[in-house]
Formats: structure tokens, sequence, C-alpha cells
């Protein structure tokens, strides 16, 4: 048993209210339950209840046991003193408020449903990933589509929510805010934290001045990365060096560290210094990388994203290292990625600040348009029966996964609250 769970048995009064009465045997009567307060304070707000046949509104406190409000130091708390009733499962204690006034109680114990207890239990015993897993063929489908949808909006609304914090850093710089999120998300996962570094050393509007040039943006990035330092008898490597030498003096650069940069155990073709051409190649070909992204259809984004390195690094993994294979651009797997982590948020959080639905429709139209992703959650999601036909559904799987599933966030979840409500 949890408080989480009599959370919910409370909030949606699963629960026996025949004879209810407190625990000081006064009859008690629940008009509402009250709202769920997510922050400091009173687990409901605004509950409104009878004792006696005198009407209370006010807070309500929810623990295992009476005594854990001792425990968690709710009588040294002003924040508590407009409790009208402690719910617990069992009174192993009496509690007051700060002026030493009693607090009515309820207790839950032989008052909640055996089945929910038993399929809540059921749950939680589970050692699998998922832990309805074994349950999922007693699930309909209009209620995994439902939770997939409640998922996909609550991790677009994360996201966007990490905008923000990027529009602060700029002044409210969207087209700064969409390079320096793009320049991260060409890291991916290994070397995101570099890439954005590299992005924040080196303002866009100092490779605007030379984006008709994509030798000068490749000089400029690839100076600023730190790789430039590197000797190695390269031609194009030293034509770029005396390039940045004279940027760097004229803009005052200061390149970062090149040993944060990360190859090992990476595939050539994910190596950050052809990611770095394929950056540079993108930031020369849109005057406005924000415009592009919010304005342009899901197929020219795209293109955008997959559009060719100059020469050289089509046959450089590295400075000096030439390769027989052709290299292009960005991979069609890599650009979709780069499209759901920067493009989607991006037109989330825009149409947050614009208030108009028309950009979030159009994130929803683009995850819809993209294929759906393969990845190891997005197979035990596949195996576990849900139906991933797009990037729309493969980001609500993975949501689902990370934050419900892991986390045994069943009460939390349409499929998890079906299971354990009472038939």
């Amino acid at each position: 048993m949890t408080e989480a769970f009599l959370h919910y048995i409370w909030k949606h009064q699963y629960f026996d209210k025949k004879n209810l009465k407190t625990t000081q045997g006064e009859p008690l009567t629940i008009f509402n339950p009250g709202y769920h307060n997510t922050d400091a304070g009173p687990d409901f707000k605004e509950a409104k209840i009878s004792i006696a046949g005198i009407e209370w509104r006010g807070q309500v406190e929810i623990h295992i046991n009476a005594s854990d409000w001792q425990k968690h130091k709710h009588q040294l708390d002003k924040a508590y003193n407009s409790t009208v009733l402690h719910v617990v499962l069992k009174e192993d204690d009496h509690v007051k408020r700060q002026d030493n006034t009693s607090i009515p109680t309820l207790e839950l114990d032989n008052r909640i449903y055996l089945t929910m207890i038993q399929q809540y239990d059921q749950l939680l015993e589970t050692s699998g990933s998922i832990p309805c897993d074994a349950l999922l063929a007693e699930i309909d489908d209009l209620t995994k589509i439902s939770m997939i949808d409640k998922a996909v909006m609550q991790r677009l609304e994360r996201k966007s929510l990490r905008i923000q914090d990027f529009l602060h850093e700029t002044n409210n710089n969207w087209e700064e805010t969409t390079y320096q999120l793009l320049a991260e998300n060409f890291g991916f996962k290994i070397n995101a934290g570099p890439f954005l570094k590299l992005a924040k050393s080196l303002p866009l509007k100092i490779i605007k001045k030379h984006a008709d040039q994509v030798e000068q943006v490749e000089a400029l990035l690839f100076g600023q990365a730190g790789f430039l330092e590197e000797k190695k008898g390269d031609e194009y490597l030293d034509k770029l060096s005396k390039e940045y030498n004279f940027l760097q003096s004229k803009y005052s650069l200061q390149p970062i560290s090149l040993h944060e940069w990360k190859f090992l155990r990476l595939r050539p073709a994910n190596f950050p210094t052809l990611r770095i051409a394929q950056l540079a190649s993108i930031l020369t070909e849109s005057s406005s990388l924000f415009a592009s992204f919010i304005q342009e259809s899901p197929k020219a984004i795209i293109e955008l994203l997959r559009r060719e390195t100059s020469t050289y690094w089509q046959n450089h993994y590295q400075f000096g290292e030439s390769t027989s294979s052709k290299l292009k651009g960005l991979g069609k797997s890599s650009a979709i990625l780069v499209c759901i982590n920067t493009v989607v948020p991006l037109l989330i959080a825009y149409s947050k600040h614009i208030d108009d639905q028309k950009c979030t429709d159009k994130a929803i139209d683009l995850l819809q348009f993209l294929p759906a992703e393969k990845n190891k959650i997005t197979h035990i999601m596949d195996q576990s029966g849900f139906t991933q036909n797009n990037a729309f559904d493969t980001q609500g799987a993975i949501e689902l996964h990370n934050n419900f599933c892991a986390k045994s966030r069943c009460l939390e979840c349409n499929i998890g609250a079906k299971l354990v409500k009472p038939a």
C-alpha cells in the first residue's frame, strides 16, 4: 500500500461509504473530496464535508498511518491548520493542529475494495518494465490510444518548457534559440553538451555575416570546437586554420576545449567532425532557420536537415582521414530525430507564445508525418501490444514507458487506472 494509492482512492471515492463515520463516531458526509494539490501543503484542497451535521470547507491530508502526521512535522506547519479531515489507512495516533484542536479522522482500513488492492499489488509486484504487461489484453484499444495521446502531450509540454530556458538566456531571440537547440541535437546523446557549448561560444549573428561562404562558416565552427588546433598536414585543415585565426582575432573568440568531444564507440558516420560539417551546410542554406522550421512543410524541413556537406566532407570523417565511401548529409533516421527534438518543441513553444493552436496542430501533423522510430524502448512497447505507426505513436510510447511504466505511476496512467478501478 502506498500514499499514492490512497490519494487515488480518495480522489475517485473508491471506497465503501455506507454508514460513514469518523473514528470519533461522528457521522460523516463527503460532498466534494477537493482537488489534488501537487504543491506544498495538504494533499487535497477546497474539500466540502459534513461532520455531525456541521458543514466544513477546507483541506484534506492523507497518510498510511495517522502517526505520519507527526513524522512529517505537520503539527509545526501553519499550512495544515486548515485541515478539516485526516484520511488514513490506520489510525495509530490521535493528531492535533497547532492550536491543540483535534482533527477529525477517517480510517479507510476495511473500506477499500479488496479487488482494487489485489490489482494494485499485482501491478507493483511485476518485475518487468511494463507493470501491466500481463493484464494489457484486458484493455481496449481506445484506452491505449487515449493514454498514448496523453503521454505525447505531456512529453511535448515538458520539451517546450525547456525552450523557455533557451529564450531566457538569449533575451527572447527565437533565431538564436533555434540555432542553439539545433546544434545541441546534432550532438545527439554523446556530444550534445559540447555542441551546445560550441553554439553558445559562437553567436549566430557572427555566422550569418559569413553564411555565403561555407568555408568561412566551417572555419568558425571547427575553430571554435578546437579541431583546428591539431596539426595533421592536411591542406584543407590548414586553409580553415588560417581563416579561423583571422576571424578569431576579429571577433575575439575563445574556442572550447578539444577534449570535450567524444569519438569512442561512435560509428564514423556519427563522428562530431562530420556532424559539425553537416551543421555548417544547413547554416549556409537557410537565412532563417526559425522561419524555415515554423513555415516549411515536413518534407522541406527534412530536406533542409539532410542537406549535403561541402566537397571535402563528402569523403572525410575527420581531418586528414579520407574514405572511399560517398558521404552525404545527415542520414534519414538521424534527421528524423533532430526534427523530433528540435522542430516539434519549437512549434509547441511558439504556439503558446503567440497563443495560436495552428502551430501545435502543425507539430502534431509533423509527428504523424514522420515514420515510427525504432529503438529498444519502442521494441518493448511493440511487443506489449502498443501499435506504433508513426513518430507520434513512438514518442507517446517512449514517454509512457519512461515516465509512467518505469516509475510505476500506474494510477496516473489511463490503463493502470482502468485496471485498478472497481467493477
